[in-house]
């Protein structure tokens, strides 16, 4: 598992490099929270199991009480218009987490730096 760091004006963010590690199931997300050395991580859309995306699997859900759980900030970075574009519910599910802020959904790591920075 390796991270990069960026630093903004309200902190160290920590964005998962690509390849570096998957998350897979619910407690993966513990192992990256416990690894990260910020209270901000960024990770790619490449990096997360593609379940994530089908909400009824529940593992977003999960992944995403997590979070909460431990006062963590998660960004997904990528284009997710491969899942949203058949799912009303995705999108409806993205629009809320932007729009509240702990978790958002980015195509880009400067867009995600913006609203966490």
């Amino acid at each position: 598992m390796n991270f990069k760091f960026h630093e903004t004006k309200s902190g160290k963010i920590s964005e998962l490099i690509e390849n570096s590690y998957k998350l897979e199931d619910t407690s993966d997300i513990l192992d990256v929270i416990a690894n990260a050395s910020s209270r901000t991580v960024l990770l790619h859309k490449s990096s997360v199991n593609p379940e994530f995306f089908n909400l009824s699997s529940r593992f977003a859900g999960e992944v995403l009480q997590k979070v909460s759980n431990y006062n963590f900030r998660l960004g997904i970075i990528g284009d997710l218009n491969e899942y949203s574009a058949s799912s009303k519910s995705l999108r409806d599910f993205i629009y809320e987490s932007n729009r509240t802020g702990q978790v958002i959904f980015t195509e880009n790591i400067e867009e995600a730096l913006k609203v966490f920075g």
